[in-house]
């Protein structure tokens, strides 16, 4: 948790999950940027404690942000911690979706462009999120990919020379339930800084 700008006790708005007291860094967006005790990633939640200097905020150009189509309202805060960084920076941001690989025993009961039908759709619902980021549309582009969500996500980030990752998260209270399998491995396993937003 961090101490509130006006001296009163700690609020919900701007804890930080599993963060030490040591190093904030605050964005304009009201993040609060803190290295986790128990990761050796930033894991983050908006905080409207404070503001920091541009001089701060230039350190993210490439930023991907996973979004899950089917739950797309959970990627709402991430991408709004995204394009706050992409604003400060000059940056660009990638939004992808990882589509689920149809198992091989169910190939022969669904229609033979049943797969291109999907990439499609989720191109589409995509490319209508891309739409509405406050950015200028040269520094946003929008990637379906096909495979295990953490593992397509790494190698997309590391492919684009992402130098952050920025995760929308459920809310419960656990780590382990707090930002879900998925999440919890990208953030154990990424080269790259990874920021969990709720």
């Amino acid at each position: 948790m961090i101490d509130r700008k006006d001296g009163g006790p700690p609020s919900r708005e701007n804890r930080v999950v599993g963060a030490s007291r040591d190093d904030a860094t605050l964005f304009p967006s009201g993040i609060v940027l803190r290295h986790s005790v128990k990761a050796s990633v930033p894991i983050v939640r908006p905080c409207l404690a404070g503001r920091a200097t541009p001089e701060e905020d230039a350190m993210y150009k490439s930023i991907l942000v996973p979004v899950d189509l089917a739950e797309a309202e959970l990627a709402a805060p991430a991408i709004a911690a995204a394009e706050s960084f992409a604003t400060a920076s000059d940056g660009t941001i990638r939004l992808v979706f990882v589509r689920s690989l149809v198992p091989i025993t169910y190939m022969e009961f669904v229609p033979a462009d049943f797969d291109a039908g999907q990439q499609s759709e989720s191109e589409a619902k995509l490319a209508e999120i891309a739409a509405k980021v406050n950015l200028p549309a040269e520094r946003v582009s929008a990637k379906v990919l096909v495979g295990s969500v953490h593992g397509e996500v790494l190698a997309e980030a590391d492919a684009s020379g992402a130098d952050l990752i920025v995760i929308g998260s459920h809310e419960p209270g656990i780590l382990a339930y707090v930002i879900g399998s998925n999440a919890s491995t990208i953030v154990r396993r990424a080269k790259c800084s990874v920021l969990v937003v709720r």
